[in-house]
């Protein structure tokens, strides 16, 4: 692990798995990014940030706009949610 995870981080992340099973989150540490693959009936959308807290603040974005519409799960199978990004993409 590239870099250790403040302890509050690592708690928010198990609160959300616990709230979101569905949406599986991994760390790939030989490259030092999380990435989040909220499953869908087009295969899904791939979410990379290189710090947890920040993955975990696009998730919550994602799952406040399904709220808005009614589900409240980012990975329900929303047809509207904007497609991830690969690690090339999006740096927040």
């Amino acid at each position: 692990m590239r870099n250790a995870e403040p302890l509050a981080q690592l708690f928010r992340l198990a609160r959300f798995r616990a709230q979101h099973p569905r949406v599986i989150i991994t760390q790939h540490s030989s490259f030092g990014y999380w990435q989040a693959w909220i499953p869908a009936s087009n295969g899904g959308s791939v979410f990379t940030r290189y710090i947890l807290s920040d993955l975990l603040d696009t998730l919550d974005e994602l799952a406040a706009s399904e709220r808005g519409r009614g589900t409240g799960d980012p990975g329900a199978a929303t047809p509207g949610l904007p497609h991830g990004r690969d690690h090339q993409g999006d740096a927040r």
